[in-house]
């Protein structure tokens, strides 16, 4: 059995039992979505039966645990990670990455270069095979979120791309209409 199988088997089977235990990985085990933003890094590792989303803290990468919630991140993948200067916070986003895309993407933000993280209120998603595009952060609280539909095989949803905007730093999401 090679190494990252082992340790993609190893990260699964004990989630649940060791949350609060920071998995470590090389840098070489991140298998897709790699973002650097502002200094931080974080990647996923993942394969068809389970994702695990990591983070570059203390010269090694960690998988991301919500300590609130142990366990939660895991099935997810970081889709993406923007950040703000004043006051240094980094928001990622993550989606669901086994088998498909999920109904919902799971927002966090950190204001430690990645330390720890909390976890904001998901943003459902119009179809779960909606996609992620673009968050900006335009001010320390007004956020604006894009999540585009581009095909659901007549789904009966229709396609585009939606625009939801928060004004109290990703507490509560509305529809922006244009």
């Amino acid at each position: 059995m090679n190494r990252a199988v082992l340790l993609l088997l190893t990260l699964s089977t004990t989630a649940l039992a060791q949350a609060k235990v920071p998995q470590r990985t090389a840098d070489s085990e991140c298998t897709a979505g790699t973002f650097t933003v502002a200094g931080l890094r974080v990647c996923n590792l993942h394969d068809a039966l389970s994702s695990v989303p990591l983070v570059f803290v203390n010269g090694h990468f960690e998988r991301l645990d919500l300590t609130a919630s142990p366990g939660e991140t895991a099935g997810h993948g970081w889709v993406g990670l923007v950040s703000s200067k004043k006051p240094a916070r980094w928001v990622g986003v993550l989606d669901w990455q086994v088998e498909s895309s999920g109904e919902a993407l799971v927002l966090l933000v950190t204001n430690d270069a990645g330390k720890s993280w909390v976890r904001l209120p998901a943003v459902k998603k119009p179809h779960y095979l909606a996609t992620f595009r673009s968050l900006e952060l335009k001010t320390t609280k007004q956020w604006i979120l894009k999540i585009a539909l581009d095909d659901c095989g007549d789904c009966g949803v229709p396609l585009g791309t939606r625009v939801y905007e928060t004004h109290d730093a990703g507490g509560h999401w509305a529809p922006l209409l244009r």
